[in-house]
């Protein structure tokens, strides 16, 4: 918060505003991705697979994907020995398949900050890919002597977090900055390269901020149905 609590004070201010991701935020935006008719990789706590079961399974039966996100956000994997991470991760796997009936096959660490052993241990674990990677454009292997694991870069620019808590803008800005990114990335054809948008359930899952993210996933949908028209006339053609 932005007045913090001597220490070893506990802040329920802190863990009732947290807790409104679960209770209200995350169906708001369940239900605006419903009705934008788009698909999300949800990043999920283990302790949630044990906690709020119903809405993990809630989660994973309305054809999004459910991403490991570590047992809790204060289990930092960069703290843990090598043995610690291989626990934390068998944990997260087992409380998150219980509740949804599904594997992860996705992991993202609280903060991103791997340790120097994760990536090996998530593809020891059977995971496909990781998102605790920050340096490059484009999805990517990392090879290692068990096999390869897709690394899948993440930005910070379109993430409700840093955006709202941060530097106190607003969801007007969060939108504005999505459509410009978007036009100006359109406008060169040299490279491939991804947008992704990260709204947390405690903050944009709010009813100020959710209609910012119901919107660009309305925009994204629509460049997808416009898309595949397109696709359907160049058949015709042929």
């Amino acid at each position: 918060m932005g007045n913090p609590l001597p220490a070893g004070t506990f802040d329920t201010n802190a863990l009732s505003w947290g807790s409104y991701g679960a209770e209200r935020g995350i169906w708001r935006l369940l239900r605006a991705l419903e009705r934008t008719q788009r698909r999300a990789s949800v990043m999920v706590s283990g302790i949630f697979g044990e906690r709020t079961p119903a809405t993990v399974r809630a989660i994973a039966e309305a054809g999004h994907e459910i991403v490991a996100h570590g047992f809790t956000q204060d289990t930092i994997p960069a703290q843990l020995s090598p043995d610690q991470v291989r626990t934390d991760i068998a944990k997260t796997t087992a409380a998150l398949q219980a509740a949804c009936g599904e594997r992860p096959c996705g992991w993202i660490s609280p903060r991103g900050t791997p340790s120097a052993h994760s990536a090996a241990l998530l593809l020891e674990a059977g995971y496909l890919w990781q998102g605790d990677a920050f340096d490059d454009d484009r999805p990517y292997l990392q090879i290692f002597d068990a096999g390869a694991l897709v690394a899948i870069p993440l930005t910070m620019e379109i993430n409700d977090l840093p955006h709202a808590m941060r530097f106190g803008r607003s969801p007007r800005d969060y939108l504005d900055l999505f459509e410009e990114a978007l036009g100006q990335m359109l406008r060169r054809d040299d490279e491939a390269v991804m947008i992704d948008v990260t709204s947390h359930a405690h903050v944009y899952g709010r009813p100020a901020g959710a209609w910012a993210f119901e919107a660009i996933a309305a925009k994204v949908g629509a460049m997808a149905r416009s898309q595949r028209m397109f696709a359907r006339q160049c058949d015709r053609l042929i």
